[in-house]
Protein backbone atom coordinates (compact mmCIF):
# COMPACT_ATOMS: atom_id res chain seq x y z
CA UNK A 1 0.00 0.00 0.00
CA UNK A 2 0.87 3.53 -0.74
CA UNK A 3 1.23 5.74 2.42
CA UNK A 4 1.32 9.43 2.57
CA UNK A 5 4.93 9.69 1.86
CA UNK A 6 4.95 7.99 -0.88
CA UNK A 7 1.73 9.92 -2.25
CA UNK A 8 3.61 13.26 -1.35
CA UNK A 9 6.16 12.35 -3.48
CA UNK A 10 4.86 11.29 -6.28
CA UNK A 11 2.62 14.35 -6.69
CA UNK A 12 6.27 16.57 -6.47
CA UNK A 13 7.60 14.66 -8.92
CA UNK A 14 4.47 15.04 -11.21
CA UNK A 15 4.42 19.01 -10.81
CA UNK A 16 7.75 18.95 -11.45
CA UNK A 17 7.77 17.40 -14.51
CA UNK A 18 4.40 19.64 -15.47
CA UNK A 19 6.73 23.11 -14.45
CA UNK A 20 9.53 21.65 -16.77
CA UNK A 21 7.17 20.77 -19.76
CA UNK A 22 5.58 23.83 -19.45
CA UNK A 23 8.77 26.13 -18.62
CA UNK A 24 9.90 23.94 -22.25
CA UNK A 25 6.64 24.83 -23.94
CA UNK A 26 7.51 29.02 -22.68
CA UNK A 27 11.11 28.78 -24.00
CA UNK A 28 9.90 27.23 -27.52
CA UNK A 29 7.14 29.74 -27.58
CA UNK A 30 9.85 32.54 -26.55
CA UNK A 31 12.65 31.63 -29.16
CA UNK A 32 9.83 31.29 -32.36
CA UNK A 33 8.95 27.39 -32.52
CA UNK A 34 6.70 27.31 -35.08
CA UNK A 35 3.54 24.57 -35.23
CA UNK A 36 5.90 22.24 -37.15
CA UNK A 37 9.09 22.25 -34.86
CA UNK A 38 6.93 22.77 -31.67
CA UNK A 39 6.65 19.95 -28.96
CA UNK A 40 2.80 20.10 -29.21
CA UNK A 41 1.26 16.69 -30.47
CA UNK A 42 -2.13 16.14 -32.46
CA UNK A 43 -3.32 13.87 -29.81
CA UNK A 44 -3.43 15.94 -26.82
CA UNK A 45 -1.53 18.85 -26.12
CA UNK A 46 2.43 18.62 -24.99
CA UNK A 47 1.30 17.44 -21.74
CA UNK A 48 0.19 14.18 -24.00
CA UNK A 49 3.46 12.97 -23.43
CA UNK A 50 3.29 12.25 -19.59
CA UNK A 51 -0.07 12.10 -18.67
CA UNK A 52 -1.71 10.48 -21.22
CA UNK A 53 -3.56 13.43 -23.56
CA UNK A 54 -5.17 14.37 -20.25
CA UNK A 55 -4.79 18.18 -20.73
CA UNK A 56 -5.98 19.34 -17.23
CA UNK A 57 -3.82 17.00 -15.47
CA UNK A 58 -1.80 19.67 -14.43
CA UNK A 59 -4.85 21.15 -12.73
CA UNK A 60 -5.93 18.16 -11.03
CA UNK A 61 -2.61 17.02 -10.23
CA UNK A 62 -1.73 20.79 -8.54
CA UNK A 63 -5.60 20.22 -6.34
CA UNK A 64 -4.25 16.69 -5.20
CA UNK A 65 -0.77 18.00 -3.59
CA UNK A 66 -2.94 20.81 -1.87
CA UNK A 67 -4.94 18.61 -0.33
CA UNK A 68 -2.17 16.39 0.30
CA UNK A 69 -0.03 18.61 2.27
CA UNK A 70 -3.18 19.42 3.79
CA UNK A 71 -3.60 15.69 5.07
CA UNK A 72 -0.53 15.55 6.02
CA UNK A 73 -0.60 18.81 8.28
CA UNK A 74 -3.14 17.72 10.05
CA UNK A 75 -1.91 14.00 10.21
CA UNK A 76 -1.38 12.39 13.64
CA UNK A 77 2.14 12.23 14.60
CA UNK A 78 4.06 8.60 14.33
CA UNK A 79 4.91 7.35 17.87
CA UNK A 80 8.55 7.34 18.68
CA UNK A 81 10.77 4.37 18.06
CA UNK A 82 8.52 2.70 15.30
CA UNK A 83 9.14 5.50 12.31
CA UNK A 84 12.97 6.44 13.35
CA UNK A 85 14.54 9.96 11.64
CA UNK A 86 17.34 7.81 10.26
CA UNK A 87 15.80 4.57 9.30
CA UNK A 88 17.00 3.35 5.67
CA UNK A 89 13.10 3.77 4.18
CA UNK A 90 13.69 7.79 5.22
CA UNK A 91 17.30 7.94 3.55
CA UNK A 92 15.67 6.43 0.44
CA UNK A 93 12.86 9.09 0.36
CA UNK A 94 15.80 11.61 1.12
CA UNK A 95 14.04 12.65 4.29
CA UNK A 96 16.57 11.46 6.33
CA UNK A 97 19.34 14.11 7.62
CA UNK A 98 22.72 13.51 6.25
CA UNK A 99 25.27 12.03 8.62
CA UNK A 100 25.00 11.03 12.29
CA UNK A 101 22.30 12.22 14.45
CA UNK A 102 22.73 14.83 16.85
CA UNK A 103 23.55 14.46 20.24
CA UNK A 104 20.90 14.76 22.62
CA UNK A 105 21.74 14.86 26.49
CA UNK A 106 18.87 12.81 28.75
CA UNK A 107 17.05 15.24 30.62
CA UNK A 108 16.70 14.12 34.46
CA UNK A 109 12.59 13.88 33.46
CA UNK A 110 14.07 11.15 30.55
CA UNK A 111 15.98 9.21 33.33
CA UNK A 112 13.48 9.19 35.64
CA UNK A 113 10.72 7.79 33.20
CA UNK A 114 13.25 5.38 31.94
CA UNK A 115 14.16 4.23 35.75
CA UNK A 116 10.10 3.99 36.20
CA UNK A 117 9.70 1.94 33.05
CA UNK A 118 12.43 -0.55 33.42
CA UNK A 119 11.06 -1.05 37.06
CA UNK A 120 7.69 -2.04 36.20
CA UNK A 121 8.45 -3.73 32.54
CA UNK A 122 12.16 -5.08 33.11
CA UNK A 123 15.60 -4.46 31.71
CA UNK A 124 14.55 -5.55 27.80
CA UNK A 125 11.49 -4.19 27.19
CA UNK A 126 12.40 -1.07 25.26
CA UNK A 127 9.37 -0.54 22.93
CA UNK A 128 7.26 -1.16 26.03
CA UNK A 129 8.71 1.42 27.90
CA UNK A 130 8.78 4.24 24.85
CA UNK A 131 5.32 3.87 24.07
CA UNK A 132 4.17 4.30 27.77
CA UNK A 133 6.32 7.36 28.09
CA UNK A 134 6.01 8.60 24.61
CA UNK A 135 5.32 12.03 25.96
CA UNK A 136 8.35 12.28 27.65
CA UNK A 137 10.12 10.51 25.23
CA UNK A 138 9.81 12.58 22.16
CA UNK A 139 12.77 12.04 19.68
CA UNK A 140 14.15 8.39 20.65
CA UNK A 141 14.24 5.58 19.40
CA UNK A 142 14.59 2.11 21.69
CA UNK A 143 18.40 2.20 20.92
CA UNK A 144 18.35 5.29 22.61
CA UNK A 145 17.23 3.52 25.84
CA UNK A 146 18.75 0.63 25.62
CA UNK A 147 22.45 2.76 25.17
CA UNK A 148 20.89 5.12 28.37
CA UNK A 149 20.43 2.22 30.45
CA UNK A 150 23.78 0.61 30.02
CA UNK A 151 25.20 4.02 30.64
CA UNK A 152 23.11 4.07 34.08
CA UNK A 153 24.08 0.96 34.99
CA UNK A 154 27.47 1.30 34.63
CA UNK A 155 28.23 4.16 36.55
CA UNK A 156 25.70 2.71 38.94
CA UNK A 157 28.31 0.30 39.08
CA UNK A 158 31.34 2.41 39.23
CA UNK A 159 29.79 4.27 42.42
CA UNK A 160 29.09 1.11 44.27
CA UNK A 161 33.08 0.43 43.67
CA UNK A 162 34.00 3.90 45.05
CA UNK A 163 31.73 3.45 48.20
CA UNK A 164 33.03 0.12 48.95
CA UNK A 165 37.16 1.21 48.15
CA UNK A 166 36.33 4.11 50.75
CA UNK A 167 34.48 1.86 53.01
CA UNK A 168 37.77 -0.06 52.75
CA UNK A 169 40.02 2.58 53.29
CA UNK A 170 38.03 3.89 56.42
CA UNK A 171 38.25 0.27 58.41
CA UNK A 172 41.78 -0.01 57.61
CA UNK A 173 42.28 3.35 59.36
CA UNK A 174 40.03 2.49 62.01
CA UNK A 175 42.11 -0.41 62.51
CA UNK A 176 45.56 1.27 62.63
Amino acid sequence: TMDLKDKMRNLLKKKEKVEAAKNRHESLDAAGATKAGSTKRKSGGFLSHWFGGRKSDDNESVKDLVALEDLVATAPEPLPGLSNRHSSKNKKLGLAPIGRKSKQLFSQEEVDALRDGVNKHGKGRWKDILLESQHVFKDRTTMDLKDKWRNIERMAQKERAREEAAAEDSEGADSS
